[in-house]
């Protein structure tokens, strides 16, 4: 009996995977748990379909990724934030506030990237900083406080 499998199972496939299962492991296990429902040609169709929809949707976020890191490549980012006579600044500058200035200049969600491992900069001077923008896409941009 081929089943569609509805969630992972362990051992047997993952969700979305069409597998044959005899008969009384399919009617006692997997359908009254909801783990899987019979495939048939019309399930088989609608699982193709979704399929070649999460296919184009995963390249054109792929391709998105792509451009946001050609953009921020090399980008320079100037803060002009109140300072002491010793350089050190009296309000840090955050991971929310490049994330700000990003999409100010590229129009990316500030949700959408991850800034490696950066802390509070609480110092005039330049910092190099990596992005990543998703799909193992990276940019490498400055941040400059004055």
């Amino acid at each position: 009996m081929d089943i569609l499998l509805l969630s992972d199972v362990k051992n047997i496939g993952k969700k979305g995977d069409i597998i044959t299962a005899k008969e009384g492991f399919a009617r006692n296990f997997l359908l009254p748990k909801k783990l899987g429902m019979i495939a048939t040609r019309e399930t088989r169709t609608v699982l193709q379909r979704q399929k070649e929809k999460t296919q184009k949707t995963s390249k054109a976020n792929e391709s998105r990724s792509r451009e946001y890191a050609r953009q921020l490549e090399g980008k320079i980012l100037t803060f002009t934030k109140p300072k002491t006579e010793k350089g050190t600044l009296y309000a840090a500058l955050t991971e929310q506030d490049i994330k700000e200035a990003v999409h100010a200049h590229i129009g990316v969600s500030p949700a959408a990237l991850s800034l490696s491992s950066l802390h509070h900069l609480k110092h005039v001077g330049q910092y190099s900083i990596s992005v990543d923008c998703g799909h193992n896409e990276r940019a490498t941009l400055v941040v400059q406080i004055t």
